[in-house]
């Protein structure tokens, strides 16, 4: 199996990805190569899924405030100041949804989660609580490709999912191009699926995307 130590492929699609999406480009050409490489996982998810949404819908970065208007948060924040994407019908320019990165949300106790990725409605405002999230995704990076989402992961993320009044609520109903396979609340890794039933898997509302990686190719289940 891979063994990823240095993880220059993952960074070149961070950055081709980035490069598609105009703006965002600016983040991604400058960033340093020495970053976490779970981070780059992150990154890697959010761009992907913004360039596989661009053949639906209107994708726009917004920018956030300054220090941060091309940073991507590498530790849990609030959203407030942040960079994002929103999400607009191609045709009437409606705004339908936005995707955050490393931001907080608050679930049914007004409990703050840093989600990874998260996708939320257009009303979602800098605090969003339970209401304002319809999907997350956690990524999971693993160095050495056969190794597993641990079971400890796939119970904090179903938790996750509960909390934030996600489990049987279906999904954010985005039009996928390529990426059909992530339309879910998704667990993500470069790694092996967990040791989990799919029966659990479809139980509590969780998809494994397992081998997101440009060096191998997409799996998932259930």
């Amino acid at each position: 199996m891979a063994n990823y130590s240095s993880d220059s492929d993952l960074m070149r699609e961070v950055k081709d990805a980035g490069a598609r999406l105009t703006k965002a480009a600016f983040w991604s050409t400058k960033t340093p190569l020495d970053m976490a490489n779970s981070f780059l996982l992150e990154m890697y998810l959010l761009f992907r899924l913004c360039d596989d949404l661009q053949a639906n819908y209107t994708v726009e970065y917004v920018k956030g405030i300054h220090p941060n208007e091309h940073t991507f948060p590498q530790a849990a924040s609030n959203k407030a100041g942040w960079p994002k994407f929103i999400v607009k019908d191609a045709s009437s320019g409606k705004l339908l949804f936005q995707i955050c990165a490393g931001t907080r949300a608050g679930d049914i106790h007004g409990t703050q989660h840093a989600i990874d990725v998260s996708i939320q409605t257009a009303a979602a405002g800098d605090t969003p609580g339970p209401d304002d999230v319809l999907q997350i995704f956690d990524a999971k990076y693993r160095s050495n490709s056969s190794h597993r989402i641990s079971k400890h992961e796939f119970s904090e993320f179903v938790r996750w999912v509960e909390l934030l009044k996600l489990r049987g609520a279906g999904t954010a109903g985005l039009m996928l191009n390529t990426l059909t396979s992530i339309d879910a609340n998704c667990l993500v890794t470069n790694g092996e699926p967990s040791t989990e039933p799919d029966a659990e898997c479809h139980r509590t509302s969780v998809r494994e995307v397992t081998k997101f990686h440009p060096n191998e190719t997409l799996r998932h289940r259930p």
